[in-house]
């Protein structure tokens, strides 16, 4: 009877929802809707404005369902469609008739745009509001091989006509975790590969790798990131080898230089290009657009082997891998040895930083990231060649 009960009052606050759509409609007429998490500083948002710009001339709607803690790429989104942020109803009602409302009122207008079409980057409320849906076409984007949004994408699988996949490792992940879950993959649901777009110097000037040797950390300070290990690894070899870090951290160690968080991208790729090396302690990653970046500037990746990473990182010739492992005395202890390899072997150093630039070009280019996006968003086919 409970039940009963608390499903006929969602039900009610989705028909309120409905009826405020048609009072407050949204003042544009669009096909193309994003429901996207944040906008706040991240390599996943980057990608998503990324794929925005992909489509800026058909000018999408932006739904951001979560709190950002930042407003890093809140502008870039607004000079391409309109933006809304729902999730600020949340702060005023409590979630369950908050959420049955915006349910209503977003569903209502999809609905009413002809050819919707549904993309969802990361946002649980994303996945909540598809079965209300009549888009001709919804697409998701999974970043890496990880259980975090399963629980949000399980329910609705069915209702997924495309899954975008930055890197094969999560195509192939994803592939077997159907089977895990008892589920079977619909015929007319399409996995598609997308690598993500990096930053590529157009004419990149020659370098000279004088020592000492450069070494740069960029990220944020998530758990999984694990950059209590660059600071051992930078004890171990400073001042022989100069190290810096680059992100969100309020203090770092002595033997590191912090530039702190540097937000605007080119003043970023200028800081990144004064390395030699960056490096990727993480214990679990996509690919991240970090060393796609610094490739595309030269700078030579050292990097532990998780994720997609060594989709693209081939060890001694476009970087160096590092095994990753429980034993995080031995992951210091095999990058101390490989950043003595390279401040050792200048030989090696460019090799690997030509090699990197080359592969960053060829694979991470705007031009193909841009056509095979408008492909699926614009038209339904995924031509990935």
């Amino acid at each position: 009877m409970l039940t009963k009960i608390v499903n006929g009052c969602g039900w009610l606050i989705i028909c309120i929802g409905r009826l405020l759509s048609w009072i407050f409609p949204i003042p544009v007429h669009t096909k193309h809707f994003f429901f996207l998490r944040t906008f706040c500083t991240g390599g996943a948002q980057k990608v998503h404005l990324d794929i925005a710009k992909a489509l800026k001339d058909v000018h999408p709607v932006f739904i951001f369902t979560n709190k950002s803690i930042n407003q890093h790429f809140l502008d870039d989104f607004r000079r391409i469609g309109p933006v809304y942020q729902p999730n600020r109803i949340v702060n005023h009602i409590t979630k369950f008739p908050a959420e049955h409302l915006i349910i209503g009122y977003w569903s209502s207008i999809i609905n009413r745009s002809e050819n919707s079409v549904v993309f969802i980057g990361n946002s649980p409320f994303g996945y909540r509001i598809v079965p209300y849906l009549k888009a001709e076409r919804i697409v998701d984007i999974i970043h890496a091989a990880s259980m975090y949004v399963q629980k949000y994408w399980l329910p609705v699988y069915r209702h997924l006509d495309k899954r975008v996949f930055i890197i094969e490792h999560a195509r192939k992940w994803m592939l077997e975790q159907y089977p895990r879950l008892g589920i079977s993959k619909p015929d007319d649901q399409e996995f598609v590969v997308i690598s993500n777009v990096g930053y590529i110097d157009e004419k990149p000037k020659k370098r000279t790798f004088e020592p000492p040797l450069k070494v740069v950390f960029v990220g944020r300070n998530g758990r999984e990131k694990r950059v209590h290990l660059y600071f051992e690894i930078a004890k171990a070899l400073h001042p022989r080898i100069k190290f810096s870090l680059i992100g969100p951290f309020e203090e770092a160690i002595p033997e590191v230089h912090n530039y702190g968080l540097v937000l605007e991208q080119n003043r970023l790729h200028d800081v990144v290009r004064e390395h030699d090396v960056i490096l990727c302690t993480s214990s679990s990653e996509g690919f991240p657009l970090t060393i796609m970046d610094a490739m595309g500037v030269g700078v030579a990746p050292v990097t532990t082997d998780v994720g997609g990473i060594p989709d693209h990182i081939r060890d001694h010739q476009n970087g160096i891998l590092i095994r990753d492992r429980e034993d995080e005395d031995g992951i210091v202890h095999d990058f101390v040895t490989a950043l003595n390899e390279l401040a050792s072997d200048r030989a090696l150093l460019e090799r690997l930083s030509e090699n990197g630039y080359r592969y960053a070009r060829d694979n991470f280019s705007v031009e193909r990231f841009n056509r095979i996006y408008r492909d699926i968003l614009l038209s339904g086919r995924a031509d990935t060649k």
